[in-house]
Order: structure tokens, then C-alpha cells, then sequence
């Protein structure tokens, strides 16, 4: 495992360590999915974006049929003409992405980002102000500044990849809450 950056150190050097740190740390997927779906129950939230996980991500695979009257969508990653994402119905994931997450096949019906109330969001890492440490793409960043002040954002990952602060730039967009396997923390971000 890779020694944790300094405050100073590049983004690549963070990804590193994030990647080398999220492999060697237990899979808690299902205490952060029984946290969510206990949160979204009590905010009485009816539409949530989440993700198909890839890799070593936090799998949120079960959440949808822990809440079966909440309506669930996931995110396409395009990347013509510009990077951005599309949002779709969950179940239409079923066509594997080069970088090896499910996404809706070309042709799905897009839905209309403007119903959603929270956005849950992967990351290599975050810190305590909400910013992301994302894969580079740069598809959320843009996503996320295109929605509703009123739509709440969720950054998941586990407690080991929560930092004090991360490298990040004018355009990052922090979340107001943090999921982790020991529950939902509101985050410094000034929300």
C-alpha cells in the first residue's frame, strides 16, 4: 500500500494511493447500502441517480430493492461531442463500458435530470469538505453544477479513503454529505 500524499502532491499521486488503499481495505458495501437506504427512507426521498460499481467501488447493487417505491437511475458516461453524462432507468444498465462499469445501451430513453433529489456519488476519495477525488474525466463535475441547489449530494466511500483535504480546482463542486461504513456526515462544504 502506498503512503498517504502530502497536502501538496499532484492529483496522480493521490489517485495512486487511493486505488492502493481501496484495494486493501475490507468491502463495506453492505453497512454504507443499510445507512443509505435508512437515510433515504427518513428524507422521504422518491428519485435517486446512483452507479453501477466497477472494480473495487462500493457496490450499491442491493439499495434498489431495499426501497422498491423509490425510483432509481444510473449514469452514462458520453464522451461526444464533449464529456458529459445522460441518466437513465436502473434497470436498463446492461451493456459493459470500456472502463468495465454497466451503462445504458445506445438508444435508451434519457431521463430528465431535473426530477432527482439526490445524487450518490463514487470516488477514489473525499475529504472532510466534500470534494471528490474522481478518476480525471471530469463527467460528474459537470453533471453536478447543471442540477438544482434543492438536490442533496452524497459522496460514498469507505472511512479509510475520508482525508482532511484533497488537491482540488475552482470548478469541483463538494458534496454536502459523506457515507461511509459507519454512516451519513454532513461535510464542511458550506451548504
Amino acid at each position: 500500500m502506498h503512503s498517504m500524499p502530502s497536502q501538496g502532491s499532484a492529483k496522480q499521486d493521490w489517485r495512486k494511493w487511493a486505488r492502493s488503499t481501496r484495494k486493501a481495505t475490507p468491502d463495506v458495501s453492505d453497512d454504507i447500502i443499510q445507512h443509505l437506504a435508512q437515510w433515504i427512507y427518513d428524507q422521504d426521498i422518491q428519485h435517486v441517480l446512483t452507479y453501477k460499481a466497477f472494480g473495487s467501488e462500493i457496490s450499491l447493487e442491493r439499495l434498489p430493492k431495499l426501497l422498491p417505491d423509490v425510483s432509481f437511475y444510473v449514469p452514462k458516461a458520453e464522451t461526444e461531442p464533449e464529456p458529459h453524462m445522460t441518466i437513465h432507468p436502473w434497470e436498463t444498465a446492461t451493456l459493459r463500458h470500456a472502463l468495465g462499469m454497466l451503462q445504458p445501451p445506445p438508444g435508451t430513453p434519457e431521463e430528465d435530470p431535473s426530477v432527482l433529489q439526490l445524487v450518490l456519488i463514487p470516488g477514489l476519495a473525499f475529504d472532510h469538505q466534500g470534494y471528490r477525488l474522481g478518476y480525471g474525466m471530469g463527467h460528474y463535475d459537470r453533471f453536478l453544477s447543471g442540477l438544482s441547489r434543492d438536490c442533496k449530494l452524497v459522496g460514498v466511500t469507505s472511512d479509510a479513503l475520508l482525508v482532511k483535504k484533497l488537491p482540488h480546482e475552482q470548478h469541483d463542486l463538494p458534496v454536502q454529505w459523506i457515507v461511509t461504513e459507519y454512516g451519513l456526515t454532513e461535510t464542511n462544504s458550506g451548504f
